[in-house]
């Protein structure tokens, strides 16, 4: 498994969101108020089909999953 780099860069003016040192989300939007910081793993889905219904379910998970952080810096 590969390690990946993901920094969100939250601003007064701007919020940009990169992985691996690629801009995926670069917005005027910022969120005023306090935020916290929630991480998972899921293997569930939420779909809606083509008549607009919305259908839910899992994933079937063939290998162990795990999650692991290093270098973890929040900067104010």
């Amino acid at each position: 498994m590969d390690w990946h780099s993901y920094v969100l860069e939250w601003q007064k003016q701007r919020v940009r969101f990169l992985v691996d040192d690629q801009v995926i989300l670069d917005t005027p939007v910022s969120p005023t108020g306090r935020l916290g910081l929630v991480l998972w793993i899921d293997n569930q889905y939420a779909a809606f089909n083509p008549q607009g219904g919305l259908r839910f379910g899992r994933l079937p998970t063939l290998e162990p999953a795990w999650l692991e952080l290093d270098n973890l810096r929040v900067d104010h």
